[in-house]
């Protein structure tokens, strides 16, 4: 066996093991159109040091592999565009290719432990899954909107783990994902709300384990075994994916995306009853892209992907405000961020992201450039950046500002509240 491994080392091309084998071809399709991240050595044939740690390589391909992270290599005897392009003076040379950035150099050790952790610093999904360690935030993570299926992973250890967070990143647009660690003090409190959703039983199940809650299906509860592994939880979610009852649920939530008017008093109290994240439209009546105009043009984007149609969604026109005086005292009021500031940011289409468990709000403004941080005005609605915006909200790269939301609610007449002491 080791002389198998020895000379499959030796060969030219090292085509033993499960590093991706990347050329001027195929590199821009497998690395740089990659939705994830992708970790690649540089090395040429006659190169002594890339021999001597091709078999730590090899063996991180495998590691990674296991959790659906990809690692290559490239020959750039074979590829020398790659070699200017990249800047390449010496080898072995590794780089992480992380979607919508700069490659990231490694320069430390070169075993497959040491490049395995770098790789993992880097890794995307951590977003998509919801700690539960408040029963404030499980009570919000299964909100009466809910339509995709939520999968709920049961560990001892409260450090989310690799594999979790890869599957739940590459399924970030068709299911929620969720943690509960044996660790947090309000695990209990976890187990009996998930005992009232179905039959949970965990007592005889080893951690770490998993349980699927499917509203739209029948039965609500699947329970996941405990051994999991990435190649299996992607077949498994790949099936669940294409199942007519998830399909039936999305298209009902399509045809019945709501915007609740909330200059109607019943709107305003159905957006103060409404749990997970509410999306408040404020929509200018301009005369080249009238209120009907933009609505019809943020349902068309919500249906392009799943993830959106979670959100409850309600609209006031800017000269409406005044109808509902709390809100927009709430939005007002000031804080760290301008895009709220100013009632004059009305004039353009602007969006608040509401959660009234979590007490905390977040805004997006279409005439704002909030990479510079420069107000740039234009004559209609930039809704492309309204997508990234929603995008930016599912991944969890939100900034939220914490807000006191208690007392938001109609006023009421003094005939009903009494005497103010």
């Amino acid at each position: 066996m080791k002389l198998i491994l020895c000379l499959c080392f030796l060969i030219e091309n090292y085509f033993c093991g499960d590093a991706v084998e990347l050329d001027t071809n195929n590199f821009k399709n497998e690395v740089l159109m990659a939705d994830n991240i992708f970790f690649v050595m540089f090395h040429t044939t006659n190169c002594y040091y890339c021999v001597q740690m091709m078999p730590e390589f090899e063996k991180l391909a495998t590691a990674m592999k296991s959790i659906g992270i990809f690692v290559g290599k490239v020959n750039l005897d074979q590829s020398p565009q790659l070699k200017r392009i990249y800047n390449i003076n010496g080898v072995p040379r590794m780089l992480l290719f992380v979607p919508g950035k700069a490659p990231i150099a490694y320069d430390g050790e070169r075993s497959a432990k040491a490049m395995g952790l770098f790789i993992i610093q880097h890794q995307l999904g951590g977003a998509q899954v919801t700690v539960l360690n408040k029963i404030e935030k499980f009570d919000n993570f299964f909100n009466e909107s809910a339509i995709l299926p939520r999968i709920v992973l049961f560990s001892k250890k409260s450090v989310i783990p690799p594999l979790f967070k890869q599957i739940c990143y590459k399924y970030r647009k068709n299911v929620r994902c969720g943690m509960a660690s044996h660790a947090h003090s309000a695990f209990k409190k976890v187990e009996e709300r998930m005992k009232k959703i179905s039959d949970f039983d965990d007592s005889t199940l080893n951690f770490p384990f998993m349980y699927l809650v499917n509203r739209s299906s029948s039965p609500v509860l699947s329970k996941i075994s405990s051994s999991f592994t990435f190649e299996s939880l992607d077949s498994w979610l790949s099936s669940l994916n294409s199942s007519k009852d998830t399909s039936d649920a999305l298209h009902d939530k399509n045809m019945n995306l709501a915007f609740a008017d909330l200059s109607r008093e019943e709107n305003q109290k159905a957006l103060l009853n409404a749990k997970g994240t509410n999306i408040v439209m404020i929509l200018p009546n301009h005369q080249d892209e009238p209120i009907e105009q933009q609505i019809l043009k943020i349902k068309e984007l919500i249906k392009e992907n799943n993830s959106y149609q979670e959100f409850n969604y309600f609209y006031i026109s800017s000269s409406s405000l005044s109808s509902f005086p709390q809100f927009h005292d709430a939005i007002l009021e000031p804080s760290s961020s301008s895009q709220n500031s100013s009632s004059d940011n009305f004039n353009s289409p602007t969006a608040v992201a509401i959660n009234f468990l979590e007490e905390k709000m977040a805004f997006w403004n279409s005439s704002l450039d909030e990479n510079e941080k420069t107000e740039k005005r234009s004559e209609k609605s930039n809704w492309k950046d309204f997508g990234s915006f929603l995008d930016r909200l599912v991944r969890g790269e939100v900034k939220f500002e914490k807000k006191n939301l208690k007392e938001f609610s109609p006023k009421k007449d003094k005939s009903e509240t009494g005497k103010e002491l």
